[in-house]
């Protein structure tokens, strides 16, 4: 035993490092230039952008949080992860938006449609905070199991595995991302059973987990008395995130943007995020055998995943749990850390030093990419409680959210409105919540009801109705602020608005020469290029919609559908 671990664990744990190590050291090579690194080229094709898309959603919090939460609240504990379900269906929407876009990062698009420096600085300025504060969300739910399972503490482990992350991202740039992500989606699926089978066998399968486990467990939607996830709760997470979901920093490369064409770039999505879910009901349910087993034993809720690990596992199998956590924190951390380096890179360094070699700004894109995951492992070391940190990163991606849709959607949107609906949504989701009273154990937020003027007595409403009140605040607010504010301030400029939208509606060809004379022909005369692509002009750019994207957006509703029956089916079934 070495470090509390037998000789078999620890040769799966070093046989997965080295497998990592030699995908980054031979992605260096064809490393040219930015798009190279921060995109992989643009030629991924539909295995590598579904396992692209499925890694980097897929992190070691979101097993560990979804088993921590069944097995604190019940069943219901799925929404802390699946809340993204029925938001799935729109990925086939804006898989395409993205390829389609052009850019290399979404400060890229900010700078193009409103022509705002100031924009695209405090995009950036949001996508640093938002990586580190999720790569370190990461390496925290690593950390604690690997100390549940071994003799090595969270403080010791969170250092090792984030230097593993940073030397395959920095040598291969996305394209490591994309491969190992491949690997390491293979081994997260292996992931979301491991635990399963001999959980089951040992509470006496389906009957006898139902035996010891209380009836309410087993709901899918909690109620105010049994779980935090009541129905309200979940449809206002749902919205919230519909929101932010579209203006993560990340998913302008991993979403789409690195695809070969528009296809590829929602099949990638789509399929990456529907593994995902499917994933997060057998994670949940691993929570709910942990409470047949296990009862109140564990102290830390976070520590389930590690102590099931413990428990169940023989030798050499918990050296495989740790690689596939690794492989589940190394999918999302390699993402997030080149992305990260993509926004400063692109965003700040080259404006301050235009015309530089291309082998300049890859090389500050793998020290900022560097800088990353320093700054998500110092968070790491810093936080220790898993949860709290997903409900506070859920309502970051906000302060953009709705800037994206309705710029993208209404050529209305002014720089001012922009701006000022960012500063406030930055107000509102990062400072205020530090100062006002949280709801948890009070009887209600009489500052709160004051602000907004709901009209609601404080004592009317119990902590998951406020916090029902406070998503759904967050989520719409801005979009009453950018229709107000852009109705008096200085319209768009039109040349500008044209030229973007033209390059917009023109399709992706899947030869890069092709689809570059392409937009240059769109370019060089917008208006025409937008009566042919598009016909009857209007403020709204939505369209007539293909027929690919209605079909494939039911298809895709059926599906969440499908997987939300799955969950209930399983929370049901009761033999053998």
């Amino acid at each position: 035993m070495i470090l509390g671990l037998h000789w078999l664990d620890l040769l799966a744990v070093g046989l997965y490092f080295l497998g990592v190590l030699a995908i980054g050291w031979g992605s260096r090579k064809g490393i040219r230039d930015q798009e190279d690194f921060f995109l992989g080229g643009r030629r991924f094709g539909k295995l590598v952008s579904v396992f692209l898309a499925f890694g980097s959603g897929t992190s070691s919090d979101t097993a560990v949080s979804a088993s921590r939460e069944t097995y604190r609240s019940g069943f219901s504990g799925i929404w802390v992860q699946l809340l993204w379900l029925f938001v799935t269906p729109f990925y086939w929407i804006i898989g395409p938006w993205y390829r389609r876009l052009r850019v290399v990062t979404g400060a890229d698009y900010f700078r193009e449609r409103f022509q705002s420096p100031a924009l695209e600085r405090l995009y950036v300025l949001f996508g640093l905070v938002f990586f580190a504060f999720f790569i370190g969300l990461g390496l925290t739910a690593l950390g604690k199991t690997v100390e549940a399972v071994s003799d090595v503490p969270s403080r010791a482990a969170v250092p090792v595995i984030a230097l593993v992350v940073l030397v395959y991202g920095v040598l291969g740039g996305l394209r490591a991302a994309a491969w190992t992500d491949t690997l390491q989606g293979i081994l997260i699926l292996v992931l979301s059973v491991l635990l399963l089978p001999a959980g089951l066998a040992r509470a006496g399968w389906f009957s006898g987990l139902h035996e010891k486990v209380p009836a309410e467990m087993f709901r899918i939607v909690g109620t105010a008395a049994t779980s935090d996830y009541t129905w309200h709760y979940v449809l206002a997470l749902m919205l919230l995130n519909l929101v932010g979901v579209a203006a993560q920093p990340h998913i302008f490369s991993t979403g789409g943007g690195g695809a070969r064409d528009e296809l590829t770039a929602g099949i990638g999505l789509v399929g990456g995020n529907f593994l995902k879910r499917f994933t997060t009901i057998m994670w949940g349910f691993t929570g709910l055998v942990a409470f047949a087993l296990f009862g109140k034993a564990v102290t830390d809720p976070d520590q389930v995943w590690g102590y099931a690990t413990q428990q169940l596992l023989g030798p050499g199998f918990v050296g495989l749990m740790i690689a596939c956590l690794l492989a589940a924190a190394m999918s999302s951390a390699d993402a997030y850390m080149v992305s990260g380096g993509a926004l400063f890179t692109r965003n700040l360094y080259e404006p301050l030093r235009p015309g530089r070699p291309e082998g300049e700004y890859v090389l500050v894109g793998r020290i900022v990419s560097a800088a990353m995951m320093a700054a998500g492992a110092a968070l790491a070391l810093y936080f220790h409680d898993v949860l709290r940190l997903i409900q506070y990163v859920w309502k970051v991606p906000a302060i953009f959210g709705a800037l994206f849709w309705l710029s993208i959607l209404w050529r209305g949107v002014t720089r001012a409105a922009a701006i000022w609906t960012v500063l406030y949504s930055f107000a509102a989701v990062v400072v205020l919540p530090g100062f006002l009273p949280r709801p948890d154990g009070l009887p209600g937020q009489p500052l709160l009801c004051a602000a907004w003027g709901l009209g609601v007595s404080p004592d009317a409403l119990d902590a998951a109705g406020w916090r029902t009140w406070a998503c759904l605040l967050d989520a719409l607010v801005p979009f009453l602020l950018l229709f107000g504010v852009s109705l008096f301030t200085t319209p768009p400029d039109k040349d500008a608005l044209d030229r973007f939208y033209a390059k917009f509606h023109t399709p992706v060809r899947p030869d890069p020469e092709e689809d570059r004379r392409a937009v240059e022909a769109a370019l060089a005369d917008p208006e025409k290029a937008l009566s042919a692509l598009r016909g009857k002009r209007s403020a709204w750019e939505w369209g007539r919609p293909r027929a690919v994207t209605v079909v494939g957006f039911l298809l895709c509703f059926l599906a969440a559908l499908g997987i939300l029956l799955f969950a209930a089916l399983l929370g049901a079934l009761k033999t053998p």
